[in-house]
């Protein structure tokens, strides 16, 4: 796996992205749970059956 600083150089991503992300965070934070619970629902609307089969480790995926 490459380093976090590798993958910021790749993207160009700079300081000042750093702090516009920082500056999100009390929104993000207070979203967080549905944040992830609406990512992991487009993933598995998606219907990648070996995908879906690694999320089922971790989380409890709706029956079809």
């Amino acid at each position: 796996m490459e380093s976090f600083t590798r993958i910021k150089e790749h993207y160009n991503f700079r300081a000042s992205d750093e702090e516009l992300l920082k500056g999100l965070y009390p929104l993000i934070e207070r979203r967080a749970d549905s944040i992830v619970e609406e990512i992991q629902e487009h993933i598995v609307s998606m219907g990648d059956e070996e995908i879906n089969e690694k999320l089922k480790k971790y989380i409890e995926l709706p029956s079809k």
